[in-house]
């Protein structure tokens, strides 16, 4: 852990979260993995964007968001895209969402109108209210939803590995953080 930049090792917990929902989605999703869609472009899509790439370095990693501002951040991503400029013929395998809050309803849906039948949607997003879903399309879909808030011991492992062994990352993560 000494390795780390104390900046970057602030975000250990998150980054271990992300591990977790990882596995999970290993462990459920199908084998096809062409193409993820990320929504949400603040630290949570900016971190899981990291991950999934250094992950899947062969998957095309798409992020979505509500504005062109963070945009920039991405850098490491194939294509980025604010929400209501998504392409009529975009197609995911899978989707996190890592919008949170009220936009987590809208999030959730629009990823089920531009993923493929049978992929997995992974939610790291908290809501403090209920979402509604379009759940006729999940069942037709025939989706899996996966939610994650939590990690373990060997999950911050992980991430505390991760951060050690990829000075690239390391340094990515290091331009979300503030001086604040």
């Amino acid at each position: 852990f000494s390795r780390i930049p104390e900046r970057t090792a602030v975000l250990s917990e998150v980054l271990s979260v992300i591990f977790n929902a990882v596995e999970a989605f290993e462990n459920k999703s199908h084998a096809r993995k062409e193409k993820i869609g990320i929504w949400g472009n603040g630290n949570l899509g900016f971190i899981s964007a990291l991950v999934l790439k250094t992950l899947y370095p062969n998957t095309e990693i798409s992020v979505m968001g509500l504005g062109h501002d963070k945009m920039h951040y991405f850098p490491f991503v194939d294509e980025t895209y604010t929400i209501d400029e998504l392409p009529e013929d975009f197609e995911i395998d899978h989707a996190f969402e890592c919008v949170g809050g009220s936009g987590s309803e809208s999030a959730i849906n629009q990823i089920i109108d531009y993923i493929r039948p049978q992929g997995s949607i992974v939610m790291l997003g908290v809501s403090e209210n209920n979402v509604a879903l379009n759940t006729r399309m999940i069942l037709e879909k025939g989706l899996t939803l996966l939610g994650n808030s939590r990690s373990g011991y060997i999950d911050f492992e992980r991430a505390v590995d991760f951060l050690e062994n990829n000075k690239s990352a390391s340094e990515y993560m290091d331009t979300i953080i503030s001086e604040e």
